[in-house]
């Protein structure tokens, strides 16, 4: 891809909150969750883990760890196979 080639891109980005008031919070994903699929509360598809900067391991770490997910919308993976398979 050129740079002059206009990409755009626009991920769902999951951040922790405190558990429970405290200092601690849960990672929402771990090393290796890359192409995992993401619900919502009503169990929809939402999209799929593309990157994540996540301590190694999950459960409950230090909130200063800024754990951050993206999250590609599902829609827009099904586009990108449709388009690169043909069907």
């Amino acid at each position: 891809m050129s740079a002059s080639s206009d990409l755009v891109t626009k991920e769902i980005v999951v951040v922790p909150t405190p558990f429970h008031g405290k200092k601690k919070a849960f990672a929402f994903s771990a090393k290796g969750d890359s192409g995992s699929i993401v619900f919502d509360k009503r169990g929809a598809i939402v999209g799929m883990v593309v990157a994540s900067n996540s301590p190694a391991g999950s459960g409950l770490h230090d909130y200063t760890e800024a754990d951050v997910t993206f999250v590609s919308p599902i829609q827009w993976v099904l586009d990108d196979i449709q388009k690169t398979t043909g069907l």
